[in-house]
């Protein structure tokens, strides 16, 4: 499950946004919908932070800049609207 995801479903359910629903979530992942595992992604989220923020460093040095996101709309945006900018 990503980082994120074990704070906003809580919203869902009218818990504070503060709430982590891990256990939550799992729970109904293995007791309604037959998981076996569920995997926790946190560190391949931060291991995504700290290479894109090298790369970042990187890029700054060369006087260039960097976008990134992995959110389809942002994606669709750029490549509808900015397409000069992908490079």
């Amino acid at each position: 499950m990503a980082p994120s995801t074990r704070f906003v479903v809580g919203e869902a359910f009218c818990q504070p946004m503060t709430k982590n629903c891990s256990g939550d979530i799992i729970q109904i992942l293995k007791e309604k919908f037959s998981f076996a595992l569920v995997y926790d992604v946190n560190v391949g989220a931060d291991m995504t932070t700290l290479i894109d923020t090298e790369e970042l460093l990187e890029l700054k040095k060369q006087g260039k800049t960097m976008f990134t996101s992995c959110c389809p709309a942002w994606i669709n945006l750029m490549e509808m609207q900015f397409p000069q900018l992908i490079p």
